[in-house]
């Protein structure tokens, strides 16, 4: 069978490995963050505004305490969401991507001014989108995304013979993670959250090591649980 090699924050990978192992993965996993999360700047004043925004379960973790509880959140997606639930803060989840993020808030008008807890690297200027469409949104970068290098375990899985099932789950860590396998690297079956971050990987990791890829394939939906029926589907063959 092949093996799982994750390579988001280890939080993050547990969880995703949890859901691998729910669905019938019986293969190893290997856990090798090529994105170091932390701290970053200060977070405001929540009691500024009324409505925050998340991107990502990270810009949650960084504000310490309970959330005042007059606030409500909006999320990109169920995990972010829940996330801020845990909080004991309601918060609507667009289940899907920042463009789908940005329709709900314009939908739903909430209460500004809002505020967009984020980490340094960004897509969409959802602030700034927001904005211009007439709700006064400001950000925070909150923490950091710093590149980390793939461990030692993980460069002999890549150095092997056997399949490795490995999930892309971001267009900025595709880019870092096709950028650190050489031309000898082990069968690879891709599982991408996007198109887009199919695209990263492939350009930064070349023709030799896209000539290496057994199956590739883009979730059904960008969220870790179609990611996870995708990369339990490729583990088979």
């Amino acid at each position: 069978m092949a093996t799982l090699l994750l390579t988001r924050p280890e939080p993050a990978a547990k969880s995703f490995a949890a859901l691998c192992h729910a669905r019938g993965f019986a293969g190893d996993v290997v856990i090798s963050p090529v994105i170091e999360i932390a701290p970053k700047g200060t977070v405001p004043d929540l009691a500024s505004y009324p409505t925050l925004i998340f991107t990502s379960a990270n810009g949650v973790a960084q504000v310490s305490g309970p959330f005042a509880q007059h606030h409500r959140a909006y999320a990109v997606g169920d995990h972010t969401a829940a996330a801020v639930r845990e909080r004991g803060v309601p918060c609507q989840s667009a289940a899907g991507t920042v463009e789908d993020l940005l329709a709900l808030l314009i939908a739903d008008q909430p209460p500004t001014p809002l505020l967009h807890l984020r980490g340094t690297f960004s897509r969409g200027d959802l602030a700034g989108r927001l904005r211009s469409a007439g709700l006064p949104t400001d950000e925070a970068v909150v923490y950091d995304q710093a590149p980390s290098a793939l461990t030692s375990e993980a460069l002999r899985l890549l150095d092997g013979t056997g399949p490795v099932i490995m999930p892309l789950f971001s267009p900025r860590s595709a880019t870092l993670l096709g950028q650190a396998l050489c031309e000898s690297v082990a069968p690879l079956r891709l599982c991408a959250i996007s198109d887009r971050a199919m695209r990263r990987f492939e350009t930064a990791a070349g023709p030799a090591v896209m000539a290496k890829v057994q199956a590739a394939g883009i979730a059904a939906r960008p969220d870790a649980d179609a990611m996870a029926d995708l990369s339990v589907s490729m583990a088979s063959g």
